[in-house]
């Protein structure tokens, strides 16, 4: 069973395959479909920016609700001002109905720091407009506080 055995039609299917270098030239250089054209050249040089600013974006929007989102039943950070001395922010603490848990620093700055739990339901509404900041002190595992020497 010696012979011959190819397929006319399978031959010719591959004839058409095998091209020439000035066909393949000439396909290199056919006009693209309008479907796969390439970005303008302004899209081309912005590059990663446009994603970069939407990641960054994104990450201060998750890092405020994770940080400002205090919930009622569990202490909370209550950062005053610089020109707030401890025996102040102890007395302005306790007046707007807090539980002071215990004092801390804060690795944002110089000001008086208290670990408070609300003592009436209104404790962190006054406190605010005391003047005072109310932080989740769980966020991002504590590290806005830091241990006081």
């Amino acid at each position: 069973m010696t012979g011959n055995r190819r397929n006319p039609t399978l031959s010719g299917s591959f004839a058409e395959l095998t091209t020439t270098p000035e066909a393949a030239l000439a396909a290199l250089s056919a006009p693209v479909s309008p479907s796969i054209a390439s970005p303008s050249p302004t899209l081309r040089r912005l590059g990663l920016w446009p994603a970069l600013v939407l990641a960054m974006l994104a990450f201060l929007g998750v890092s405020g609700l994770e940080t400002f989102t205090i919930d009622p039943a569990r202490p909370a950070a209550i950062l005053f001002s610089d020109t707030v001395s401890a025996d102040q922010a102890f007395a302005q603490l306790v007046a707007t109905g807090g539980l002071p848990v215990r004092p801390a620093r804060s690795a944002l700055g110089d000001g008086v720091v208290w670990i408070a739990a609300a003592g009436s339901p209104d404790f962190f509404t006054r406190i605010k407009a005391a003047g005072a900041w109310v932080i989740n002190p769980f966020a991002f595992g504590g590290c806005f506080l830091v241990k006081p020497a």
